[in-house]
């Protein structure tokens, strides 16, 4: 007996789940149907971070191997300026918009939490969509930052790099920002079965 033995056997969803696939997507039950795994004692929150922040882990993880590989640093290349203007455009403006609870709310539904029903999961990823489109906004807010930097310092060449940097790096945090979180975080809210 192998270790893959031992795995639960995926079994397809409910019949109303693959009632939704067949009428969205057309063709037979079987072809369209949802799979999922049954939950045993082994899956929990931990697991459920690890699936969801896995991918995210693994998309900046080839990020940092490709500046590696080009001969460069990866702490070299993290610019905290630029990560911390695109985080505090996104956090600040769901706060400015939502409030407080809200945005915890956000955050417990996205760690794994079920939202409480169909109006909360609705608000929930209007949240996600706007998280998504500050993030750009903090992206252009970056790079605006960086270029006024370098105008700002033409008579010292030692300085424009710093500045060119934040310009360049803060539309890139803000993009994987936006659609690895934000752009995922909209398909994370979920509702419990018993509260339809």
């Amino acid at each position: 007996m192998t270790d893959l033995d031992t795995l639960p056997k995926a079994t397809p969803a409910s019949d109303s789940t693959n009632d939704h696939a067949v009428a969205n997507h057309g063709g037979s039950p079987r072809a369209n149907a949802v799979w999922s795994v049954p939950k045993t004692q082994s899956t929990g929150v931990l697991q459920l971070l690890l699936v969801r922040f896995g991918g995210i882990a693994a998309a900046f993880g080839c990020c940092a191997l490709a500046v590696e590989l080009d001969g460069s640093y990866v702490f070299h290349t993290v610019l905290v300026s630029a990560l911390l203007i695109v985080m505090s455009m996104a956090w600040f403006g769901l706060v400015a918009s939502h409030g407080f609870g809200l945005v915890g709310r956000f955050f417990a539904v996205v760690a794994g939490r079920a939202a409480a029903n169909e109006a909360e999961a609705a608000q929930l990823c209007a949240m996600a969509r706007r998280g998504r489109r500050l993030c750009y906004a903090g992206g252009v807010f970056a790079a605006l930052s960086g270029v006024i930097h370098v105008l700002s310092v033409l008579d010292q060449p030692a300085l424009i790099g710093p500045g060119a940097a934040v310009a360049l790096m803060g539309p890139v945090y803000g993009l994987l920002l936006a659609e690895l979180f934000f752009g995922a975080a909209e398909s994370w809210v979920r509702v419990p079965s018993d509260a339809n």
